[in-house]
């Protein structure tokens, strides 16, 4: 036979593992450094671009450290990229700079993945090397185009660009 004693201890155990579950799953609590965007952000060469960017995603509102900050970035990278990427297959036809586009956006997926992991095990060069990989392959999709570069290219660049230089600064 179960005892009362018995009976409320598993009560009161029972009460502090739903509020803890309460605590650590509340929003309101879960909120990092304000100030850790806008001083990372303002190494960027577009503090604001880097700032709406990294507020707008709910992951990063999370971020109580720079390496979590990079770690969001990461996957922030990874999804526009592969956005940008879906357009570019969308428009091949129209552009031979298109086709380059894809294979230089085929180059910064794969190597996306590969930074992440680097990054994830704090190997900050393994992280550098994907970094400039990456940088080369978003540039020179952009490049192909000349001086007529299509609105949606530019964006993109501007976006992934600007979170690497986030991820990066997890290192300095």
């Amino acid at each position: 036979m179960v005892s009362f004693s018995s009976n409320f201890f598993m009560f009161r155990l029972s009460c502090l593992i739903v509020g803890v579950l309460l605590i650590s799953n509340n929003p309101l609590l879960l909120k990092g450094d304000p100030s850790l965007v806008n001083k990372v952000c303002a190494k960027t060469s577009d503090p604001k671009l880097c700032s709406d960017t990294l507020n707008s995603d709910p992951s990063t509102a999370k971020a109580a450290t720079r390496y979590d900050l990079g770690l969001a970035s990461l996957g922030l990278a990874t999804a526009k990229a592969s956005s940008t990427l879906d357009i570019i297959r969308g428009a091949i036809n129209q552009n031979l700079a298109y086709k380059k586009c894809e294979d230089k956006y085929n180059i910064a997926i794969n190597n996306l993945n590969p930074m992440k992991d680097a990054f994830v095990h704090h190997d900050y060069m393994d992280v550098r090397k994907h970094s400039l990989i990456l940088f080369s392959a978003i540039t020179e999709c952009g490049a192909a185009f000349g001086t007529s570069k299509p609105v949606v290219i530019s964006n993109a660049e501007r976006y992934i660009l600007i979170l690497n230089i986030v991820v990066i600064d997890v290192e300095l």
